[in-house]
């Protein structure tokens, strides 16, 4: 092995927390956030001109936010125009 069984929690516990720096990054950076327009709150990013409306969430989307530690409170959309479907969040507000 590369590591002594001592060293094992310590490099189980570094790589959580770079895990968590990671999704902060990726929140902070509005990856797969919504889209929104003058017109509508949420938009396709595919068309970038059609709204999307909510479905309901598979298993993997509850898988999803589980492994992300429900940081970014992910819901499932499909778009009207193209009928493709998305992950997308929001701001929760306060």
């Amino acid at each position: 092995m590369f590591f002594s069984i001592p060293d094992f929690p310590k490099i189980i516990i570094l790589l959580i927390i770079i895990y968590v720096i990671i999704l902060l990054v990726l929140k902070q950076k509005r990856i797969m956030h919504k889209i929104s327009s003058n017109n509508y709150s949420n938009l396709c990013p595919v068309c970038q001109n059609a709204p999307l409306e909510r479905i309901k969430k598979l298993k993997k989307d509850h898988f999803i936010n589980y492994l992300t530690f429900q940081v970014f409170n992910f819901k499932r959309y499909k778009c009207i125009k193209c009928k493709k479907s998305f992950l997308r969040w929001e701001k929760r507000f306060k």
